[in-house]
C-alpha cells in the first residue's frame, strides 16, 4: 500500500495536528485516511473513507485542506507521490 497524495496540518495555538492521505487498500479500492490528535500526547483518532476513484479522493483531500485552513491550521507538509 502506497500513499499517493498526503497533507499534514498543525494548529500551534491549540497544539493539535491533522493529517490525511489517499491510498489504495489491499482490495484495490481507493480510500481517504485521516488521523488527528494532540502534539503533546498520544491521544487522537483516525477514520477511513471509501472513494470510488483516486480523483475523488484528491477532491476530498482538497476539501479537507480548505476546512483545516479555515479552522486556523497551517499546512506543514504536502506530498504528491504517484
Amino acid at each position: 500500500m502506497n500513499a499517493y497524495l498526503s497533507s499534514e496540518w498543525i494548529h500551534e495555538e491549540k497544539r493539535r495536528y491533522y493529517c490525511a492521505w489517499v491510498q489504495q487498500d489491499l482490495f484495490g479500492d481507493w480510500v481517504l485516511c485521516c488521523r488527528w490528535g494532540s502534539l503533546d500526547s498520544a491521544r487522537g483518532g483516525h477514520k477511513t473513507f471509501l472513494c470510488s476513484t483516486q480523483e475523488e479522493g484528491a477532491a476530498q483531500l482538497q476539501k479537507l485542506d480548505k476546512c483545516r485552513i479555515g479552522r486556523g491550521y497551517l499546512v506543514s507538509h504536502i506530498s504528491h507521490k504517484i
